[in-house]
């Protein structure tokens, strides 16, 4: 068995090998022992590694990473801020209120209570009007959400010649048909109430600018139900409570068609865009004839004095192959109004009998109200 020449302080033979039966006990005293235990330091060359040695805690030699010392200093002062130099390389910054540095957590800036620039948020929300009916009226105009109600047909005013007119509760739309005189001052007289309070005003009056005819481009469809179309009508900017008088001093009008009208503003939203018109009804009939539906969704824009009614979409179901549940809709519609001014409403026909075999009725009119709402 070989042993390590530098295992003890004193020398083996120079040959590590013993021979057979040879005694060398005393080359292992306790002294020898001894120094085993407590080997001397440092090692010298050729000599083993102590376990010792390797759990010694010594202090690195000096040096640094970059700007980083070898304890993890940039620098010598306490309290500033770290920043990237050329190549991304890591060295201190400074606080202040140039390019380049620090905004710093007493800084005044931070608690200034100053004013927000003045700036808009831009934001779309879509609504839906609905409505449900369980029996629907036969043979009739249906409305939803308004309506256009005739109260005088072929009325004449002039200067002297007032035109009165019995109404219930709306504002009033005027057809001009014919006249001597078309440019002018028309006058609507009477109570007035209030669209956002309810209150009255007896006596109230409300100026209409006419310059020319109105266009009335009205139609029927194939079950003769009115669908309506009016070019530069006139609108009363109030609504009038019953009896109301027509005046003039420099108009001479002999064919006047006096309208009753109401449609949903969508809570006066500047921006709103229709874009559906989605109609759910069920058909209980047992036989013939065949049953018909009809829906108009008209829409009512405003300039000044005047007012234009146009049809922006058109449900039909011309005849009913079966009893059962019948969907009709119109999207993209995608037509534009202005709700401070502008509105819509439905007009749904049935028939042709008088006997209900139309239930459960409902209606959708969808639409987008986009704002930019102003900060300042």
């Amino acid at each position: 068995m070989a042993f390590p020449r530098k295992i003890f302080d004193r020398d083996l033979p120079s040959s590590a090998a013993l021979a057979t039966g040879e005694d060398r006990r005393g080359d292992f005293d306790a002294d020898n022992f001894s120094r085993i235990l407590n080997l001397p330091a440092p090692l010298t060359a050729g000599e083993p590694v102590r376990k010792s040695d390797l759990e010694a805690a010594e202090s690195p030699t000096a040096h640094t990473h970059g700007n980083f010392s070898n304890v993890g200093a940039i620098g010598a002062s306490a309290n500033l801020p770290v920043i990237t130099t050329t190549a991304g390389v890591l060295t201190t910054g400074a606080f202040g209120t140039t390019a380049n540095t620090f905004c710093e957590g007493n800084d005044a800036r931070l608690s200034d209570s100053r004013a927000p620039t003045a700036h808009t948020h831009a934001y779309t929300e879509t609504i839906c009007l609905s409505s449900y009916t369980s029996v629907p009226v036969k043979t009739s105009e249906f409305n939803f959400h308004g309506f256009l109600d005739k109260v005088k047909d072929a009325g004449a005013v002039s200067s002297g010649s007032p035109l009165s007119v019995a109404g219930s509760l709306s504002k009033l739309l005027i057809v001009v048909n014919a006249g001597a005189d078309l440019a002018g001052t028309l006058r609507v007289t009477g109570t007035s109430v209030d669209r956002n309070t309810g209150a009255e005003t007896g006596s109230d009056t409300d100026d209409l600018v006419v310059d020319a005819v109105t266009t009335d481009g009205s139609d029927t469809d194939a079950q003769g139900n009115i669908r309506h179309s009016f070019t530069g009508a006139y609108l009363t900017s109030k609504w009038f409570k019953g009896t109301v008088s027509i005046s003039t001093t420099d108009l001479n009008l002999s064919d006047v068609d006096v309208w009753q009208v109401a449609f949903e503003q969508f809570n006066d939203e500047a921006d709103v865009t229709v874009n559906t018109l989605d109609i759910t009804v069920t058909n209980v009939a047992v036989g013939p004839p065949a049953e018909w539906c009809y829906g108009y969704l008209y829409a009512l824009e405003r300039t000044g004095s005047k007012a234009d009614i146009s049809r922006i979409a058109t449900v039909e179901l011309a005849t009913t192959p079966n009893p059962g549940p019948y969907r009709l809709r119109k999207g993209m519609i995608a037509k534009a109004l202005d709700g401070t001014t502008d509105g819509v409403w439905l007009d749904v026909y049935f028939g042709p009998t008088v006997v209900n075999e139309w239930e459960n009725l409902n209606t959708k009119i969808w639409a987008t109200i986009g704002d930019d709402t102003a900060t300042t």
